[in-house]
């Protein structure tokens, strides 16, 4: 099942312009792999996590939030990915 996808960004309307469908962690590694290249990581699926952050209610959102070992928090969804 398709999620949306919102990097982590200074400010939400940052964040949400850049909103993406997902369906996998891969896909979250497709999106963010060139950019975590300029910090030396290569992501794997073993090491992103994703667990319930919060309601958002300025989008609507019950989220997802979505972090990477040895780096943080790469963003947030608005439900759990498998």
């Amino acid at each position: 099942m398709a999620v949306l996808f919102r990097p982590h960004r200074g400010s939400l309307a940052d964040a949400m312009a850049e909103v993406r469908e997902i369906n996998s962690f891969q896909d979250i590694i497709d999106e963010t792999t060139e950019s975590l290249s300029h910090y030396g990581l290569s992501p794997k699926k073993e090491g992103f996590h994703i667990e319930y952050y919060s309601e958002d209610e300025r989008i609507g959102w019950s989220t997802y939030i979505v972090f990477l070992d040895n780096y943080g928090v790469l963003g947030f969804t608005n439900g759990m990915i498998e």
